[in-house]
């Protein structure tokens, strides 16, 4: 990606191949359609190009987008508000759970950042964390997903009484042990996600590491039997 010209100074999605050949624009950012993309695009396993813009979409604060290796297909998936995220200058992660995850540098209910997750269609958008300043100030970097199925990040700074510290800050997002899909529930989806990938092994397809909960390499009854402890009183599933 650029950040800027293009024939609106607006920024570009391009390829080239590694021997500097074959070099094309896939798509040049109008000031309408979301714009200045600061970090680079995810290819994912669906054959799109997903990528995050800084500013420009409908408010001025930023978006995730995706487009096809070709340049066609490319649409919105978010356009971030004034109340909800601001200004993405990291990558998006595609995770085992099918989200993708990112991070906003500013806004949210204190104007210190978010960690933020949307699904490949633009569907459950949510923001997972909003940073306080105490905990954590500015993510410019993006998140990493552990076996364990934790978020991992850094944020710029940290502040106390509304300035900011530049010494910065690693942290940990933890969902619920029993929480195996993300979808903010400890339910019979978590059970049926690791039944859909028993006797799968680390590089095998179909292998899921959020089923994988003991982190052996391999998804069997222990992990069945893990999700089913955790499961509220009197659940039954099918």
């Amino acid at each position: 990606t650029t950040a800027g010209d293009g024939r609106s100074d607006s920024g570009t999605v391009y390829r080239v191949r590694p021997d500097g050949s074959a070099f094309s624009t896939l798509h040049v950012f109008s000031f309408g359609d979301r714009a200045h993309p600061s970090a680079g695009v995810l290819l994912a396993p669906d054959g799109f190009l997903y990528g995050t813009t800084v500013g420009d979409g409908r408010s001025g604060y930023g978006t995730v987008y995706r487009v096809r290796p070709d340049g066609t297909a490319f649409s919105t998936l978010h356009a971030f508000s004034d109340g909800d995220s601001a200004f993405l200058v990291a990558a998006v992660i595609l995770a085992p759970d099918g989200f993708l995850y990112g991070t906003t540098v500013s806004d949210g209910l204190s104007g210190y950042g978010t960690v933020f997750r949307v699904r490949p269609d633009g569907s459950a958008f949510s923001t997972l964390h909003a940073f306080s300043g105490g905990d954590g100030a500015r993510p410019e970097a993006g998140v990493i997903m552990a076996l364990d199925g934790s978020l991992f990040g850094t944020t710029r700074g940290s502040s106390e009484g509304g300035l900011v510290d530049p010494l910065g800050t690693v942290y940990r997002l933890v969902f619920a042990p029993g929480d195996r899909n993300h979808d903010g529930l400890t339910d019979c989806g978590d059970r049926t996600m690791i039944k859909q990938a028993l006797g799968k092994r680390t590089g095998q397809p179909g292998f899921n590491s959020l089923a994988d909960t003991n982190g052996d390499g391999v998804i069997n009854v222990r992990d069945l039997a893990f999700v089913a402890r955790q499961l509220p009183a009197g659940t039954v599933c099918p």
